[in-house]
């Protein structure tokens, strides 16, 4: 709802661990109820039967995308084509750990301090401040 990277990993091939990975970690950040959907494409990293019986274990419904409709899930797709156009295509990086370090703080910024039209230009941590102070009791 508000645009903010939970939870990212990185490693040379997408595999069904770093995504298992990924889902643990925002999970445990959000502590989510029940009900929780999860929307991917179709890649066999997020259908294995190890995601599934994850899926399982958190009550989680998983949603995939319809082939070739980037549209399914406008939000990350949205995200990725940012992150190329202002991170990847504009620097060099001489190792993989200066990418990774690199590719954190920009998700840092992202989260933290880049404004979104559709947040009524906010960046997602002040849109997400705002809504637990308005669902908080004064």
């Amino acid at each position: 709802y508000s645009r903010r990277i939970v939870s990212y990993t990185i490693g040379r091939s997408a595999s069904t661990h770093l995504v298992k990975m990924a889902l643990i970690r925002a999970y445990s950040t959000r502590k989510p109820k029940k009900g929780l959907i999860i929307h991917t494409d179709g890649g066999a990293q997020y259908d294995s039967w190890s995601m599934r019986r994850e899926y399982l274990k958190r009550q989680i419904r998983h949603s995939i995308s319809r082939p070739g409709t980037p549209t399914d899930n406008p939000l990350i797709e949205s995200f990725f084509s940012r992150l190329k156009e202002e991170f990847l295509n504009v620097h060099f990086f001489r190792s993989e750990t200066e990418l990774f370090e690199r590719l954190a703080a920009h998700i840092d910024f992202y989260n933290d301090q880049r404004i979104h039209e559709d947040l009524d230009g906010q960046s997602p941590a002040e849109f997400e401040q705002k809504v637990v102070l308005a669902k908080s009791p004064v």
